[in-house]
């Protein structure tokens, strides 16, 4: 039987952080949060990846497109680099959580929203800095399906070890303020939820739904150029392609024949994908591809997709990023909360 004063202990458990408690146990839930989040919302995370790199295929074009290149499976391209990354990302950024919590002086139930934004700020930075060489790794697996051997070697040899971290920059600067409103909107509905009812998985789910659905909305841009960053290697090839038919250059099928205009847009909807060297069975030679990064930085991405695509460029995928932050958001802390309660409750603390 457990008492009164055990059960009250365990009721409001989200709110007992004790300094006491060991980080491994903070680690070890944000482990599981992290394969649980990213095994969940992965076949949004690839769709999103396509719709930012691609213009001529709206979200139900893409899914039928994936699908028909491999079925389910083509949904999963990249998952055990999430997987490898993921896990000690998460681990690293709740441990950091919890210990800005301490050193800020907000393990309490008051309401600190600037404080609780900087402590996601701060458990940001160590999470993208192990996430963005294997982040840039997916994306790139996931358009071009290329074993990430292969992809690693090409990116060090044609664009240098650079590559690997070059979008740093710009996903930590859009993800500082994606993690500074995600955890303070969520630990401020928290903080309000608390005060009419007791937390539980339904609770946190919602609270964490909800910051993250504003979250993401305000940081779609960053998001768009932090993937064309990531991914233009991949993406000029495709462009290449593209090129080669509006200069009416000559590209032949197996049996010597010319390809008509009128197949063009299939032509650049299924390289879009494929990026091999053929495209409905005809050769592309891939020696006109220019080996210089179009996208060179924040600044320049930006002007760039405005000058091409407009204002609307830089909200490519948004719907596709709502539906997987919102609820990836939800699933991760409610994970992350409900899996600290049980380890509390199963390990001993000393």
């Amino acid at each position: 039987m457990i008492s009164a004063a055990e059960d009250k202990e365990l009721t409001f458990e989200w709110e007992v952080r004790e300094n006491d408690i060991p980080y491994s146990k903070h680690m070890i839930a944000g482990c599981i949060a992290g394969m649980i989040e990213h095994s969940t919302m992965f076949p949004f995370d690839n769709i999103k990846t396509h719709s930012q790199v691609t213009k001529n295929m709206n979200f139900f074009q893409i899914v039928r497109q994936l699908h028909s290149e491999g079925g389910i499976p083509a949904f999963y391209r990249g998952i055990g680099l999430v997987a490898c990354g993921s896990m000690p990302a998460h681990a690293a950024f709740f441990s950091i959580y919890e210990l800005a919590r301490v050193k800020f002086g907000v393990n309490d139930e008051e309401h600190h929203p600037y404080l609780f934004a900087l402590t996601g700020a701060c458990a940001q930075f160590l999470h993208d800095l192990i996430m963005t060489p294997i982040d840039v790794i997916k994306q790139r697996k996931q358009i071009s399906n290329l074993p990430a051997n292969d992809i690693i070697r090409n990116m060090i040899r044609t664009e240098g070890y650079t590559s690997l971290i070059r979008s740093f920059p710009v996903t930590y600067l859009m993800n500082l303020p994606l993690s500074a409103i995600l955890v303070g909107a969520n630990e401020t509905l928290k903080v309000a939820f608390q005060k009419s009812y007791n937390h539980n998985f339904l609770s946190y789910f919602t609270c964490a739904g909800v910051a993250g659905a504003i979250a993401a909305t305000l940081t779609t841009p960053f998001d768009v150029i932090k993937t064309k960053l990531q991914t233009q290697d991949i993406y000029q090839k495709y462009c290449s392609a593209c090129d080669m038919t509006n200069e009416n250059k000559q590209v032949t099928n197996k049996k010597g024949n010319n390809i008509n205009n009128q197949f063009k847009k299939q032509q650049q909807a299924q390289a879009a994908y494929n990026f091999s060297s053929k495209v409905n069975g005809c050769e592309i030679n891939e020696q006109v591809v220019c080996r210089k990064a179009k996208y060179e930085s924040f600044l320049q991405t930006f002007k760039l997709i405005l000058q091409e695509e407009g204002v609307r460029g830089l909200f490519r995928g948004f719907g596709s990023r709502i539906i997987i932050f919102s609820p990836s958001s939800a699933i991760s802390w409610a994970s992350y909360e409900t899996m600290k309660r049980y380890l509390l409750k199963k390990i001993p603390t000393h």
